[in-house]
This record gives C-alpha cells, structure tokens and sequence, in this order.
C-alpha cells in the first residue's frame, strides 16, 4: 500500500515536498476534507472493495436525515451509550460542531456509491484513537467493510500506533468481528450498569495480517 504523511509543522515542508513529488499521499494540513480526499486516493490505490468516505460536515441536508434515521432505529440506538431518540435539531447542531474539530471525524462509507454505514474516530492522538461503528439498518455483509475502512484510514492515514474498541459485553456480533479483525480484549468497565469490553488493535499485528 501506499504511504500517507500529514505535514504538522512548518519545519516539515522539505520532507513534504519530497512526499508530494514522490506521489505519497500527502496533507498540507489536517482538516476532515483534505483526510477524505486522501484516504479516497489510498482505497483507489489499494483496491479496497470500492469504499468512499463522505465526512459528515459535507452531507447534503437529505443525506443527514438519513444517517439520523439509521441512528435512530432499534438495532443501532440499542448498542449505543445513548439510547435516546437523537431529535433533528440536536443531530444537525451536532454536525455543525464537527467543523474544524480535528479530534473528531466522522464518515458515511459507501460501497459501490450505496451507503453502508458510519464509521468514527474520537480522541484522536499519535499513540491511540477510539473508533466506533454502526452499519446502515438492512444492509448485509456491511461489518468487513467498515472495519477495513476503519483500518485503513487509522493506520495509513491517520498514522496512529492504536485503534480503541469499546463493546458490550453482549453484543456477541461486533465482539467476534473485531475479534476476526486481529483486535484483542484489554480490560472491561462499566457504563449505565452494562459491561463493556475493551479491545485493542495495534499498527505492527495489523500490518502483518496485510
């Protein structure tokens, strides 16, 4: 696969001209635009099973409704530390605050230009990041996907050494995708009186599967 770098200080403009005229996929700076413009560049290079990345700041209105549908529906709400019905107004303030917000991006993946699901990256930092997941009502065979874009665009663009799960402890399903997927079970806690498992998935393990 292609490397990726983003430039994080102005001491870093030889190396990025490098990167630029070497053909790496590369970011002047860190904004969710130019982060789903290179993980684009990436997948088409790599052949990643026909994936894009929509950042959610740049959904059209009718695009929102529908990812507020999914959040809303029973069999996504329920896996959710916030098990509320998320009211439109609240959904479209929270989009709003994503703008320029560079430790939290969140995207609509689309498989063959059908939306598939959400992934997200919260708490993002060189040594770690958290992810979340949530596949669209109906669609099936949509886990794999979401976690090879998750994968890909924490380890090759974000660079980060750690990608964080939290699960509940009964939720069987996403405990053994991420499981397939090389994470490992680290610790558990407690939230809203459930338990959750806590899973790892480290750069090195990752990139010897691939």
């Amino acid at each position: 696969p292609s490397p990726q770098t983003i430039k994080t200080a102005d001491n870093q403009n030889e190396f990025y001209n490098y990167a630029v005229r070497n053909g790496i996929c590369s970011m002047e700076s860190f904004d969710a635009k130019s982060l789903e413009e290179c993980v684009m560049r990436y997948i088409e290079k790599s052949g990643v099973k026909s994936l894009s990345l929509t950042d959610f700041t740049g959904l059209t209105e009718a695009e929102k409704l529908s990812v507020l549908s999914w959040r809303n529906d029973d069999s996504v709400r329920q896996h959710m530390y916030n098990t509320d019905i998320i009211t439109q107004e609240a959904h479209f303030r929270f989009i709003e605050g994503l703008k320029g917000d560079s430790d939290r991006l969140y995207f609509v993946v689309k498989r063959s230009g059908e939306p598939i699901g959400v992934i997200n990256f919260t708490e993002i930092k060189p040594l770690s990041l958290v992810m979340g997941i949530y596949a669209r009502p109906g669609v099936k065979g949509a886990g794999a996907d979401l976690m090879d874009a998750i994968m890909t665009c924490g380890f090759e663009t974000l660079k980060t050494r750690k990608i964080i799960s939290e699960v509940f402890a009964d939720n069987e399903k996403a405990h053994g995708l991420y499981i397939r997927c090389g994470f490992k079970d680290v610790s558990e806690r407690t939230v809203n009186g459930k338990k959750v498992t806590v899973m790892e998935l480290e750069y090195e393990d990752w990139k010897t599967r691939h």
